[in-house]
Protein backbone atom coordinates (compact mmCIF):
# COMPACT_ATOMS: atom_id res chain seq x y z
CA UNK A 1 0.00 0.00 0.00
CA UNK A 2 1.46 3.33 -1.06
CA UNK A 3 1.09 6.45 1.09
CA UNK A 4 2.17 9.06 -1.37
CA UNK A 5 4.71 9.97 -3.92
CA UNK A 6 4.96 12.24 -6.90
CA UNK A 7 2.06 10.59 -8.77
CA UNK A 8 -0.46 10.73 -5.94
CA UNK A 9 -3.28 13.17 -6.68
CA UNK A 10 -4.17 15.78 -4.07
CA UNK A 11 -7.47 14.77 -2.54
CA UNK A 12 -10.03 16.92 -0.81
CA UNK A 13 -11.36 15.75 2.59
CA UNK A 14 -14.36 14.07 0.86
CA UNK A 15 -12.10 11.82 -1.22
CA UNK A 16 -12.47 13.56 -4.59
CA UNK A 17 -9.35 14.96 -6.28
CA UNK A 18 -8.67 18.61 -5.45
CA UNK A 19 -9.40 21.00 -8.28
CA UNK A 20 -7.06 23.75 -9.36
CA UNK A 21 -8.33 27.30 -9.22
CA UNK A 22 -9.47 28.47 -12.64
CA UNK A 23 -9.06 32.13 -11.71
CA UNK A 24 -5.96 32.43 -9.50
CA UNK A 25 -6.13 36.21 -9.29
CA UNK A 26 -9.79 36.16 -8.23
CA UNK A 27 -9.12 33.38 -5.73
CA UNK A 28 -6.29 35.36 -4.18
CA UNK A 29 -8.50 38.45 -3.97
CA UNK A 30 -11.21 36.46 -2.18
CA UNK A 31 -8.63 34.95 0.19
CA UNK A 32 -7.19 38.38 1.02
CA UNK A 33 -10.69 39.75 1.53
CA UNK A 34 -11.48 36.94 3.99
CA UNK A 35 -8.20 37.55 5.80
CA UNK A 36 -8.77 41.30 6.07
CA UNK A 37 -10.12 41.15 9.66
CA UNK A 38 -7.02 39.11 10.58
CA UNK A 39 -4.42 41.39 9.02
CA UNK A 40 -3.06 42.74 12.33
CA UNK A 41 -2.62 39.29 13.92
CA UNK A 42 -1.15 38.02 10.64
CA UNK A 43 1.31 40.92 10.45
CA UNK A 44 2.27 40.46 14.11
CA UNK A 45 2.76 36.71 13.63
CA UNK A 46 4.89 37.32 10.55
CA UNK A 47 6.99 39.96 12.30
CA UNK A 48 7.49 37.82 15.39
CA UNK A 49 8.32 34.81 13.22
CA UNK A 50 11.02 36.72 11.36
CA UNK A 51 12.38 38.04 14.67
CA UNK A 52 12.44 34.55 16.16
CA UNK A 53 14.29 33.11 13.17
CA UNK A 54 16.79 35.99 13.26
CA UNK A 55 17.50 35.32 16.94
CA UNK A 56 17.88 31.58 16.39
CA UNK A 57 20.24 32.10 13.43
CA UNK A 58 22.47 34.68 15.13
CA UNK A 59 22.80 32.71 18.39
CA UNK A 60 25.18 30.05 17.04
CA UNK A 61 27.23 32.69 15.25
CA UNK A 62 27.72 34.62 18.49
CA UNK A 63 28.66 31.40 20.29
CA UNK A 64 31.16 30.71 17.50
CA UNK A 65 32.75 34.11 18.11
CA UNK A 66 32.95 33.34 21.84
CA UNK A 67 34.64 30.04 21.02
CA UNK A 68 37.16 31.90 18.83
CA UNK A 69 37.93 34.32 21.68
CA UNK A 70 38.52 31.39 24.03
CA UNK A 71 40.67 29.44 21.55
CA UNK A 72 42.71 32.53 20.58
CA UNK A 73 43.45 33.09 24.26
CA UNK A 74 44.53 29.50 24.86
CA UNK A 75 46.82 29.45 21.82
CA UNK A 76 48.15 32.95 22.58
CA UNK A 77 49.11 31.86 26.09
CA UNK A 78 51.12 28.94 24.64
CA UNK A 79 53.18 31.24 22.39
CA UNK A 80 56.27 32.92 23.89
CA UNK A 81 55.56 36.32 25.50
CA UNK A 82 57.44 39.35 24.23
CA UNK A 83 57.37 38.28 20.58
CA UNK A 84 55.17 39.47 17.77
CA UNK A 85 52.75 37.22 15.96
CA UNK A 86 55.02 37.19 12.88
CA UNK A 87 58.04 36.19 15.01
CA UNK A 88 56.05 33.38 16.65
CA UNK A 89 54.94 32.10 13.23
CA UNK A 90 58.54 32.23 11.92
CA UNK A 91 59.75 30.32 15.00
CA UNK A 92 57.08 27.65 14.50
CA UNK A 93 58.02 27.24 10.82
CA UNK A 94 61.73 27.04 11.72
CA UNK A 95 60.97 24.20 14.17
CA UNK A 96 59.09 22.23 11.49
CA UNK A 97 55.58 23.02 12.71
CA UNK A 98 54.22 24.51 9.49
CA UNK A 99 50.62 23.40 10.10
CA UNK A 100 50.47 25.07 13.49
CA UNK A 101 52.14 28.17 12.01
CA UNK A 102 49.48 28.31 9.29
CA UNK A 103 46.75 27.94 11.92
CA UNK A 104 48.22 30.74 14.07
CA UNK A 105 48.57 33.02 11.02
CA UNK A 106 44.81 32.86 10.48
CA UNK A 107 43.99 33.58 14.12
CA UNK A 108 43.70 36.81 16.07
CA UNK A 109 46.29 35.99 18.75
CA UNK A 110 48.65 38.02 20.87
CA UNK A 111 51.63 35.87 21.94
CA UNK A 112 51.87 35.48 25.70
CA UNK A 113 48.38 36.86 26.33
CA UNK A 114 45.69 34.52 27.64
CA UNK A 115 41.92 34.60 27.28
CA UNK A 116 40.38 38.08 27.20
CA UNK A 117 37.70 37.53 29.81
CA UNK A 118 36.04 40.89 29.15
CA UNK A 119 35.52 40.10 25.46
CA UNK A 120 34.46 36.54 26.30
CA UNK A 121 31.96 37.83 28.86
CA UNK A 122 30.48 40.31 26.35
CA UNK A 123 30.11 37.58 23.71
CA UNK A 124 28.50 35.13 26.14
CA UNK A 125 26.23 37.85 27.56
CA UNK A 126 25.05 38.73 24.07
CA UNK A 127 24.49 35.04 23.30
CA UNK A 128 22.47 34.65 26.49
CA UNK A 129 20.39 37.69 25.59
CA UNK A 130 19.71 36.33 22.11
CA UNK A 131 18.72 32.92 23.45
CA UNK A 132 16.49 34.48 26.10
CA UNK A 133 14.71 36.80 23.65
CA UNK A 134 14.28 34.21 20.87
CA UNK A 135 11.80 31.80 22.52
CA UNK A 136 9.49 34.53 23.90
CA UNK A 137 9.07 35.95 20.40
CA UNK A 138 8.20 32.47 19.16
CA UNK A 139 5.64 31.87 21.91
CA UNK A 140 4.25 35.39 21.48
CA UNK A 141 3.80 34.74 17.77
CA UNK A 142 2.01 31.46 18.46
CA UNK A 143 -0.15 32.94 21.21
CA UNK A 144 -1.02 35.96 19.06
CA UNK A 145 -2.15 33.69 16.23
CA UNK A 146 -4.22 31.42 18.48
CA UNK A 147 -5.92 34.40 20.13
CA UNK A 148 -7.11 35.89 16.85
CA UNK A 149 -10.87 36.60 16.53
CA UNK A 150 -11.50 33.78 14.07
CA UNK A 151 -9.80 31.30 16.41
CA UNK A 152 -12.08 32.44 19.24
CA UNK A 153 -15.19 32.25 17.05
CA UNK A 154 -14.64 28.96 15.25
CA UNK A 155 -16.47 25.81 16.24
CA UNK A 156 -20.11 25.03 16.83
CA UNK A 157 -19.94 25.69 20.57
CA UNK A 158 -18.64 29.20 19.99
CA UNK A 159 -21.40 30.21 17.57
CA UNK A 160 -23.77 30.99 20.40
CA UNK A 161 -21.14 33.13 22.16
CA UNK A 162 -20.21 35.24 19.12
CA UNK A 163 -22.38 38.19 19.95
CA UNK A 164 -21.12 38.34 23.55
CA UNK A 165 -17.47 37.90 22.51
CA UNK A 166 -17.65 40.80 20.06
CA UNK A 167 -16.63 38.67 17.08
CA UNK A 168 -17.00 40.05 13.59
CA UNK A 169 -16.90 36.66 11.91
CA UNK A 170 -19.94 35.13 10.29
Amino acid sequence: MSFGGPRMAMRAPGGAPAERAKDLRGTLRRLLARLRPERLPLAAALMLGVTSVAFMVTGPRILGNATNVLFNGVVGKLLPAGTTKAQAIATLRAHGQAQIASMVSGMNVTPGKGVDLGELGRALGLAALVYLLGPPSTSARDTRWRASPSARCSGSAARSRRSSAGCRCA
